[in-house]
């Protein structure tokens, strides 16, 4: 992130929306793509589905909670623009490496 992108998103609310977008965004893909996968080898009950969804959901919780928290104590635009960073890209896939 260059530094005229780090002035844009300073707010801290501003960034826990784009980070909170970003990870819904992965959540979402990565999810599709799974039960993609399973449904074409095994098939899914839609009580499965609802607990592989549901299991995605909680595990996007999980990893933005602390980026989260950090925000809500935010008193400095560089701790901001670094939780940005880290977290809030925007291509919405997870990193393939």
């Amino acid at each position: 992130m260059s530094d005229d992108e780090r002035s844009v998103v300073v707010d801290p609310d501003a960034a826990a929306d784009r980070i909170r977008r970003r990870a819904e965004s992965v959540r979402r893909a990565e999810l599709d793509d799974a039960l993609g996968k399973l449904e074409t080898t095994d098939g899914l009950t839609p009580g499965q589905r609802r607990a592989v969804r549901r299991m995605s959901e909680r595990i996007t919780e999980t990893l933005i909670a602390s980026p989260m928290s950090s925000l809500r104590t935010a008193d400095d635009a560089e701790t901001v623009a670094v939780a940005v960073e880290l977290f809030g890209g925007d291509d919405g896939r997870a990193d393939q490496s």
